[in-house]
């Protein structure tokens, strides 16, 4: 869909339009589908139904309203000397997805962050009024949590591991929440920050790269 012409959300409890939300920093919209699979995560499953098609579960649309890239830099937290990649900027037009991150991102430590099952990073815009509220110094831009794509739409409550998303022509599937590390308390320059974002349960999820594409 093009920006002004967003397509309905169809939600497990009715329908939806998003139409009045406002497209924040891309100049198109990337509208993606979830494929919510009704298997338990321990059975093996078969191949998909093609994207946009009913599979073994509801269908739940979700608007991309940014996609953030960023790459390692030393900056001073507290006396010390951190090497993060955790500063994103939102970016405009398409951008390559690879298997282990997108075009023009990087993750710093690689030991607890990056790899397969942690490729790109997903974060809720609804969220950012809670935080807003909660941390009013808050950086005021989108990737500010780090994400690689702030979304609007679909929640963690929305989502299981294992559901399988088209954003742009990549296939990306849900691997993990986020657990945070004290990278978070260097971004928003707050002791607490990390304590925080585990005690609000809204932690936003990693997605591996099942098919690699443009966002």
């Amino acid at each position: 869909a093009g920006c002004g012409t967003a397509r309905p959300v169809v939600w497990e409890d009715g329908e939806g339009d998003l139409a009045s939300y406002p497209i924040i920093t891309r100049k198109c919209c990337a509208v993606t589908s979830v494929i919510r699979r009704s298997k338990p995560l321990n059975e093996r499953y078969g191949d998909i139904s093609p994207v946009g098609k009913e599979a073994s579960g509801t269908i739940t649309l979700m608007l991309v309203v940014s996609v953030n890239v960023g790459l390692p830099r030393e900056v001073v937290w507290r006396q010390q000397r951190v090497s993060t990649a955790i500063f994103k900027e939102p970016v405009e037009g398409t951008i390559p997805v690879r298997k282990l991150n997108l075009d023009g991102d990087r993750q710093a430590d690689l030991t607890v962050h990056g790899g397969p099952d942690k490729a790109l990073y997903s974060y809720p815009l609804e969220h950012y009024e809670y935080w807003r509220m909660q941390v009013p110094e808050m950086p005021a831009t989108l990737g500010a949590f780090g994400e690689n794509l702030t979304t609007r739409g679909v929640l963690e409550k929305d989502l299981k591991i294992g559901d399988q998303v088209r954003v742009g022509s990549a296939l990306l599937q849900v691997s993990q929440p986020r657990v945070p590390c004290y990278k978070l308390q260097v971004r928003f320059d707050r002791e607490d920050m990390t304590k925080l974002f585990a005690l609000s349960r809204r932690s936003g999820f990693y997605f591996s790269v099942m098919e690699e594409g443009k966002s």
